[in-house]
């Protein structure tokens, strides 16, 4: 019962984490994308840690948060479709297969969600007369975004995660 407890405690301290993320994108407009992007890479830790199933179940309550917490509804629906998912989509990409599979599979899902993302925001949006230049902007900043993530993993596992696990056992 224990383990549990501090597992629940945990994921809590890293909810309050992603919540000031979250505050900070209403605060700082200018730095969204980036406050995303760290808010992302916090559900990969509970992954490491205590596995898919409760990676998921974080997963879902960070999207609830940042629903309550993130005032502009375009960002959080930009946030929940791409931003919180990827954790779990690139750990269950990422079991045992080539690289070149996993970067198939991974461009697959990021243009899904980009395809997603424009007809529902198409309204939003001003007319993009270079739509293949955005297409390929937006794969080159993906990759870009799994290089930072997979580094963050990295740094996690060799640096962070033995100073962190000794207060999770």
């Amino acid at each position: 019962m224990e383990n549990v407890s501090k597992k629940m405690a945990f994921g809590g301290i890293l909810l309050a984490l992603e919540a000031i993320f979250f505050m900070l994108i209403n605060f700082v407009p200018m730095n969204t994308i980036f406050f995303m992007v760290l808010a992302s890479f916090i559900s990969s830790i509970i992954i490491i840690e205590f596995g898919e199933k409760t990676g998921t179940i974080f997963t879902f309550a960070s999207i609830l948060l940042s629903f309550m917490i993130i005032g502009n509804k375009v960002q959080w629906f930009i946030y929940a479709i791409s931003f919180a998912l990827y954790g779990l989509v690139k750990s269950l990409i990422e079991r045992g297969r080539s690289m070149g599979t996993e970067y198939c599979i991974k461009l697959v899902f990021a243009n899904i969600v980009f395809a997603i993302m424009y007809f529902v925001l198409k309204s939003f949006l001003t007319e993009v007369q270079y739509m293949f230049v955005l297409f390929i902007g937006l794969n080159a900043t993906f990759l870009i975004y799994d290089l930072f993530y997979s580094q963050f993993i990295r740094m996690y596992e060799n640096k962070l995660r033995k100073n962190i696990s000794k207060y999770l056992d």
